[in-house]
């Protein structure tokens, strides 16, 4: 029997936390579609993850939770472990709900404060996975943090092919919430980025351009299917704005 993986927001001594119980969906079929297609179109840095079940999956997160709290990355504390089962403490709504609320001058700085948060990541030697909006939290003193981590890239790629990701992820997820255009997006990105390892600014710039035709090929299709086209413009402008890829 399928069992999906649930979140449910629970008290603990007074302060909010979160019960996060894992599902034992594997998805095995499904991945290997994607995985097959970003190998034709040889961005070998959005190839998925391992989808892991289960106490496997508990086990992935907490490692991973353990890893980047070690590099001093604002993650939920575990509060509780137990079998497929993690309760992990709040740290803030998340960048998606303040998104959703600001106008226009709030929205690019709470986009420039998660893209420098996420080079500092990078900076300091580690990757996220998952940067979207919903997994990007941001706590009553405006410190950026991060959730989502059952799912490991590291797994099946490099840093450098993980740390791309995490630009690729993010910029593709938050562009549909921000009304900023390309170029202004591909600053506040080469602004961020400029701190970020060479091979990880080299191995996004050979990404964005297998990526290129995303930019003409979703421009009709909606406001959900253009972000995609939108971020892969976005981050070929920061590229040109700010980076030279290597040979």
């Amino acid at each position: 029997m399928v069992e999906q993986q649930t979140v449910e927001r629970i008290d603990v001594d007074g302060q909010p936390a979160w019960a996060k119980r894992y599902g034992n969906e594997l998805r095995r079929f499904r991945l290997a579609l994607l995985d097959a297609a970003v190998r034709l179109l040889g961005v070998p840095a959005l190839r998925p993850p391992p989808r892991h079940a289960g106490d496997d999956a508990r086990a992935t997160e907490q490692r991973r939770i353990l890893q980047l709290a070690g590099a001093d990355v604002v993650v939920p504390g575990v509060l509780h472990s137990g079998e497929a089962t993690l309760v992990l403490a709040d740290i803030g709504r998340t960048l998606a709900a303040h998104l959703r609320e600001v106008d226009a001058a709030g929205a690019e700085r709470l986009f420039a404060d998660a893209a420098e948060a996420i080079a500092c990541v990078h900076a300091a030697g580690q990757y996220l996975g998952q940067p979207l909006p919903r997994n990007i939290t941001i706590d009553a003193i405006g410190r950026i943090g991060f959730l989502d981590f059952e799912e490991d890239p590291g797994e099946v790629m490099d840093l450098r092919h993980a740390q791309a990701r995490d630009w690729l992820v993010f910029t593709s997820g938050v562009a549909k919430y921000l009304p900023l255009d390309e170029q202004r997006m591909g600053k506040i990105i080469a602004d961020a980025m400029a701190s970020v390892p060479a091979v990880t600014r080299d191995e996004v710039a050979r990404s964005v351009a297998r990526l290129g035709f995303l930019e003409t090929l979703t421009r009709p299709l909606g406001r959900r299917a253009a972000s995609l086209g939108k971020a892969v413009a976005a981050l070929r402008a920061a590229l040109r704005t700010a980076l030279t890829p290597r040979a």
